[in-house]
C-alpha cells in the first residue's frame, strides 16, 4: 500500500498542475488583453499611434469582452483621420474608425439581447413551474416546450408574466 502512495501523489500533482495550466488558458487571455491595452494607452499618448493600434487590435483579440481596448482602438484610428483629406489612407483610417464603433456597438448590443433572453426564459420557466405547482400538476419538462396534455396552463402562465396571480 505504501508503494502506491507516492505514486498517488504524483497523480494528484499532474492532475492540479493541469487544471492550473487548463484554467489559466482562458484567464492568462484576459490578463495579456488588460496588459495590451495599458501598452497601447501609453504608446497613443506617446504619439506613437500605429504601435498603439496594434496593441489595441491584439487586446481585442485576446478578450473580445474588452470594451475599452475596442473604444480606444475606434479612438486611435478617428485620431489618424483628417475630414476632407482625399487619400486612399485618410480613407482607410476612418473606414477603420467606423467599423471599429460598429463592431463595438454590434456586440454590446448582442450583449445585451442575450441577457434580455435569459432572463425572459428564467421568467418563463419560474411562472410554469409557479402555475404547474398551483395547479397541482407534478409533471413540468426542464425545457423550453412543457407539454401538458389536457392540462393547457398557457393562458395561466401568460397572466403570471403579465402580472397576474392566476
Amino acid at each position: 500500500m505504501n508503494a502506491s502512495h507516492p505514486q498517488k501523489s504524483s497523480r494528484i500533482a499532474i492532475i492540479a498542475a493541469l487544471a492550473l495550466v487548463a484554467g489559466c488558458l482562458g484567464g492568462c487571455d484576459k490578463l495579456k488583453a488588460r496588459d495590451l491595452l495599458n501598452q497601447g494607452t501609453q504608446a497613443y499618448k506617446d504619439g506613437q499611434t500605429d504601435k498603439a493600434i496594434e496593441d489595441f487590435k491584439q487586446a481585442t483579440e485576446l478578450d473580445p469582452t474588452l470594451l475599452m481596448a475596442r473604444l480606444y482602438l475606434a479612438t486611435a484610428y478617428q485620431g489618424q483621420f483628417i475630414p476632407g483629406a482625399p487619400s486612399e489612407e485618410n480613407k482607410r483610417n476612418g473606414t477603420q474608425a467606423l467599423q471599429a464603433i460598429h463592431d463595438d456597438y454590434s456586440q454590446r448590443l448582442n450583449q445585451q439581447s442575450d441577457q434580455v433572453d435569459q432572463q425572459t426564459l428564467d421568467d418563463i420557466r419560474s411562472a410554469v413551474a409557479a402555475i404547474a405547482k398551483q395547479k397541482g400538476l407534478s409533471v413540468v419538462f426542464d425545457s423550453t416546450y412543457a407539454i401538458y396534455t389536457a392540462n393547457d396552463i398557457t393562458q395561466a402562465v401568460i397572466a403570471k408574466l403579465n402580472g397576474g396571480s392566476k
